[in-house]
């Protein structure tokens, strides 16, 4: 499209003749040329006059108006804001959002890094203060255009800002000699002769540059005008005469456009010279060389000659001031052969074409001429390659887990050769990435596949750059690549299960074992920390960082032979991630517990008349010591209460079974008491050992006839009044049997004939024989009883004997009480027997006081006490007591019996046993002290009953033996 725009001369200002739609102002772009006095020609670009870019609904921003020499950190303006990226990104996204300068270059594409962004808030400030005309001398526009890139990669986005420099009026006209001189022939100024001086330099915008000059002279003979190329000055002389005035001053003043104006002046000194008819004059007036940008310095690149009619005028070739200046230090001028040449090598990227102004001077007068210097490409610029990472230190860094076409650095290529030299064609030589055009000249950067950080944790990406010349000119630049490590391996364990030993009895902090786990992530992401699950913090500790797990506690392996446990390791990661494994921790055994009797004490009962080897029952004991330290072996070691045990009972070393070795005799010993020990095995050492009492009760058999005390067979007469009444006393049978219970129990009758059963009675239980009827009248003097004791046993034994009883008429029946009439010889007898029970019941006595005293000494001593009970082995179906004082009473034949413990008198514990034979006894019903017990069948020969008022949760058990 093509529209015509007006300029105001000098302003810069352009108008548009008409309205122009949307479509139009977005599409506009000016191209400006503007040549400066003596320099070269300049463009400037502007780009649409809308600011609106429809790429991703992105709205770039308006240009930034700034003017020249702000203070460092000036704001100019918020990419934020102004380029409405509220619309684009959520305001969490925002605040994780980065701001970097990918590139500040001017109009030609040359860095120009003025400006700072804050990162975090994308606020841009001046980085310096900036001088506009050194950046843009002479230049109507100023232009910075800023590529700003928003990162991390997932929210990379490009904005172009532009940045537009207003002048300022702070230079002033500056002349580069404050006086020249100047030679003129009288004859030269008769023909209008013009002389060259040098115009002054302003470095401000052309608004604010050279306006005007002004001649201030007190002579009229001078005026000023500028020369055809615009360039140059002259002042223009009317006829002069040397003879008249030799010598002319005036001032040469040069003002800018500013307002009020600055200005500058220089002085011109006129020196007139006796006449030289003749000036210089060049061959043309503009000169035109073409310089290949390749040539060496000091290579000349073309002539200009000028002629002098005058014989014998030497002509001079010399730059303008203004030349001098600006170019100087390009190109050189030879005084006499006006020969130009190369002071250096030309670049034709930094200008294609140069204007220098010479003059030609035979000593009298000047001729002034133009030279365009042309420079022609050659291609002699290599690629130049900029890689922005938007990252302090140049290293673009990437997560793995990022996405494919992630953002990772942005590329600017240009080649300052034109055509198909400055063509360029780039490329990447790994295939994890791939470039994207933006423009041209610009890339980005993008991942092409999914990083690993774990195989590839960094790589070096060459970008291949070469131009479509003839001699094709490459250039590379590197980008270095930092995969970053996101948290996506957890912690790994080198075992499963880790099994460790220690001993018991240890120290705390000893070190048990090491667990280790490795994670593949990098940073905080491999940063493995260990833990130990709640249920094992109590006896162990693990060092967080080492993975050494320590003992926090004492172990005791006989209540803990091992302890499973799980550990955790965890990284630092966010989120964090862990894995578990298992520790079983072995508890070795030391020789720190003695064997122990499962019972506090022990009681069994036996049958008298058993003969030796008859089981008695079986002490048990343990040791909680591992294997090796738990084998021990049983000895009876002491006899109590003045029985002799040992003669009685062995013990099996082994198995604590205790067999008899006699027969026993209950009426010899009813209870025996010993104590039984248990020692570990010979050669562990420390060697330990434990001691309990047992008690043997010995069980009465019938094994005893009744002992008839009186009658005798010695006396066996009793007399008694014949007038004795019906219930009177006869006499008293007295008899004993030193079984006990029912065994001992005595049954006293009479085995009457039909005479005695009429006239006698006697009392089953005491044995006192009365009348039935009075004695008076009966005929006869003498009755012979058949006196019969049984006793209650089962078989039944008895005994008998026969009491003569007469009748005396000579006695009364008061004179005599009623009783046992004994005869004189049997005095004797009556005296033994009473010195005889007294002398029992002081041994009674005795012993008594003993086995108190013994029972007391065993209570003091550590052995736990236990209520324990034992049932003897049973030969008929009775019900059987066996009280404290090992007395025993039976009951009439059932098919159970009872037993009764020897905890203490009167405190009876309840056992049913079924009396059948080879039957079997069980527990039922457990109460506290073992009290009021119903055993049925269970297991044979063996049953135990407990409770807990030792320790807590520890049984006392009462073992019964059938």
């Amino acid at each position: 499209m093509q529209c015509t725009l007006m300029t105001k001369l000098g302003t810069g200002r352009f108008t548009k003749p008409a309205a122009l739609s949307q479509e139009t102002r977005k599409m506009i772009t000016l191209l400006i040329s503007v040549a400066l006095f003596g320099g070269t020609a300049s463009t400037a670009s502007i780009p649409g006059l809308d600011g609106e870019d429809p790429r991703d609904g992105i709205q770039e921003p308006k240009p930034y108006y700034i003017v020249e020499q702000l203070a460092v950190n000036t704001p100019v303006g918020s990419v934020p804001i102004d380029a409405r990226l509220s619309q684009r990104f959520s305001p969490e996204e925002l605040s994780q959002i980065s701001f970097h300068f990918i590139s500040q270059k001017d109009d030609q594409g040359v860095d120009l890094p003025l400006f700072d962004i804050d990162k975090g808030n994308g606020i841009i400030k001046t980085g310096r203060v900036i001088d506009r005309d050194a950046i843009c001398p002479h230049q109507i526009q100023c232009l910075v255009h800023l590529l700003v890139g928003l990162s991390p990669a997932e929210f990379f986005l490009e904005i172009r800002i532009i940045v537009d420099i207003i002048d300022l009026n702070d230079n002033r006209p500056v002349f580069s000699q404050p006086e020249i001189l100047r030679q003129i022939s009288e004859a030269a100024s008769l023909s209008g002769a013009r002389i060259n001086i040098p115009t002054a330099h302003d470095p401000d915008s052309p608004a604010y540059g050279i306006d005007k000059y002004e001649l201030i002279s007190s002579s009229d003979r001078f005026h000023l005008e500028k020369d055809s190329s615009g360039t140059g000055l002259k002042i223009v002389v009317q006829p002069l005469d040397r003879e008249e005035f030799n010598f002319y001053q005036f001032t040469v003043v040069a003002y800018d456009g500013g307002d009020p104006p600055k200005s500058a002046s220089m002085l011109v000194d006129i020196e007139v010279l006796d006449s030289n008819d003749n000036e210089p004059k060049f061959d043309n007036a503009t000169f035109e060389i073409f310089v290949l940008e390749s040539l060496a310095a000091n290579t000349t690149i073309g002539r200009v000659s000028a002629v002098d009619k005058d014989a014998g005028d030497r002509i001079t070739y010399r730059f303008t001031q203004q030349t001098l200046d600006r170019f100087g230090g390009l190109f050189g001028l030879e005084p006499h052969s006006g020969s130009i040449y190369l002071k250096q090598k030309l670049d034709y990227e930094q200008g294609d074409m140069y204007i220098l102004t010479l003059t030609a001077n035979d000593g009298a007068s000047q001729a002034l001429a133009t030279v365009y210097v042309k420079v022609e490409d050659s291609n002699d610029n290599a690629p130049q390659i900029t890689v922005n990472t938007l990252t302090e230190n140049g290293i673009a860094k990437i997560s793995e887990s990022a996405e494919i076409g992630t953002f990772v650095a942005h590329v600017t290529a240009r080649d300052l050769d034109t055509g198909d030299n400055g063509r360029l064609e780039c490329a990447l030589d790994n295939g994890h990435f791939e470039m994207e055009a933006l423009r041209r000249g610009e890339f980005k950067v993008l991942t092409a596949t999914q990083l690993n950080r774990e195989v590839n944790p960094t790589f070096h990406v060459q970008v291949l750059c070469h131009d479509r010349g003839v001699q094709r000119k490459t250039s590379s630049a590197a980008i270095d690549v930092q995969v970053l490590d996101s948290n996506d391996h957890s912690p790994e364990f080198t075992s499963d299960l880790y099994v460790a030993s220690i001993r018991e009895n240890n120290y705390i902090n000893d070190v048990i074992i090491t667990v280790h786990a490795d994670d593949a992530d990098y940073g905080l992401n491999g940063d493995v920390t260990y833990d130990l699950h709640s249920n094992a913090k109590s006896l162990f500790k693990i060092h967080p960082k080492r993975g050494e797990i320590t003992a926090n506690a004492v172990f005791d392996r006989e209540t803990m032979h091992s302890f499973t446990f799980g550990v955790i390791a965890f990284d630092l990661g966010a989120p964090r991630r862990s894995a578990t494994s298992s520790v079983q921790v072995r508890i070795l055994d030391e020789n720190d517990e003695q064997p122990e009797f499962l019972e506090a004490q022990y009681a069994f009962g036996i049958y008298e008349n058993g003969g030796p080897g008859m089981k008695v029952g079986e002490v048990l004991a343990q040791d909680k010591d591992g294997e090796g330290n738990n084998e021990f072996t049983f000895r009876i070691i002491k006899s109590m209460a003045g029985t002799r045990p040992e003669e009685a009972f062995e013990i099996n070393a082994k198995t604590g079974l205790l067999r008899t070795t006699i027969a026993l005799d209950r009426e010899t010993n009813p209870v025996y008491y010993l104590a039984v020990q248990v020692t570990s095995k010979r050669g562990v050492f420390p060697q330990t050992s434990s001691t309990v009492s047992v008690t043997v009760y010995v069980a009465d058999k019938n094994d005893n006839d009744p002992i008839l005390d009186w009658p005798t067979e010695r006396n066996s007469t009793v007399q008694v009044p014949s007038q004795l009444k019906s219930g009177d006393l006869v006499a008293h049978i007295r008899a004993h049997d030193i079984d006990i219970g029912d065994n001992g129990k005595l049954v006293y009758s009479i085995n009457h004939d039909q005479v005695t059963e009429r006239v006698f009675d006697i009392n089953p239980s005491t044995g006192d024989i009365t009348l039935r009827k009075d004695l008076t009248g009966l005929n006869d003097d003498m009755y012979n009883l058949a006196i019969s004791v049984s006793d209650k046993g089962h078989p039944q034994r008895r005994t008998e004997t026969m009491l003569s009883v007469t009748l005396n008429d000579t006695m009364g029946r008061t004179d005599k009480p009623p009783g046992v009439i004994i005869t004189n010889h049997n005095t004797t007898i009556i005296i033994s027997l009473t010195s005889a029970f007294l002398i029992l019941v002081f041994l009674v006595f005795i012993v008594v006081f003993l086995l108190k005293k013994t029972l007391q000494e065993y209570k003091k001593s550590p052995v736990k006490v236990s209520t324990s009970c034992a049932l003897p082995q049973k030969d008929s179906h009775n019900m059987l007591y066996v009280r404290d004082d090992g007395r025993q009473n039976y009951t009439e034949p059932s098919t159970s019996y009872q037993l009764y413990s020897n905890r203490k008198l009167a405190d009876y514990n309840e056992i049913e046993v079924d009396a059948s034979p080879n039957r079997s006894l069980k527990r039922s019903n457990i109460q506290p002290e073992c009290s009021n017990q119903v055993f049925t069948k269970q297991s044979p020969y063996r049953d135990r009953c407990s409770n807990d008022n030792e320790r807590n949760s520890s049984k006392m058990r009462r073992q019964i033996e059938v």
